[in-house]
C-alpha cells in the first residue's frame, strides 16, 4: 500500500507504511507534483486546502492516493476521467457570488450584483 496503516502484531501496534513499490511510487509523487502545480486544476485545489493542516509532504501523499484511487477506478470501471474545474459549474459560481455578497451585507456594504458581459 502506498498510504499509512496500523498493523497489530504481538499486542503491539505498529504504525506505519510498508515500502510498496519503489518505481511505482516514484511515478505517482510526480504526478501528483506535476498534477500540484498545473493551474487551475481539482487537485491543486484539494493540495492548497489540505497543506495548512497537514503540510507539504503528507498533503501531497493525500492528492498521490487519490489519484492512485482515481487510477484504480478507471482501469476497474472504464470511465471516462473529466477534470473538474472551478468554473464548471454556473450555478455554484452564482450561489458563491450570492455567499459572498451576503457576507458582505452583513459586515455593513451595500452590494449590487451585476454581471460584467452577459453570459450566453
Amino acid at each position: 500500500m502506498l498510504w499509512s496503516g496500523k498493523e497489530r502484531v504481538a499486542a503491539m501496534i505498529k504504525e506505519g507504511s510498508r515500502d510498496g513499490n519503489k518505481y511505482l511510487r516514484r511515478v505517482l509523487t510526480g504526478a501528483a507534483q506535476a498534477a500540484v502545480r498545473t493551474k487551475g486544476s481539482h487537485f491543486q485545489t484539494v493540495f492548497h486546502r489540505l497543506m495548512p493542516g497537514l503540510g507539504y509532504k503528507q498533503a501531497l501523499w493525500a492528492i498521490v492516493n487519490r489519484l492512485c484511487r482515481l487510477g484504480w477506478k478507471i482501469l476497474r470501471d472504464s470511465v471516462c476521467y473529466i477534470e473538474q474545474d472551478a468554473d464548471r459549474d454556473p450555478k455554484a459560481r452564482k450561489r458563491r457570488a450570492s455567499i459572498l455578497a451576503r457576507s458582505l451585507r452583513r459586515l455593513g456594504y451595500e452590494v449590487v450584483l451585476k454581471p460584467l458581459q452577459p453570459q450566453p
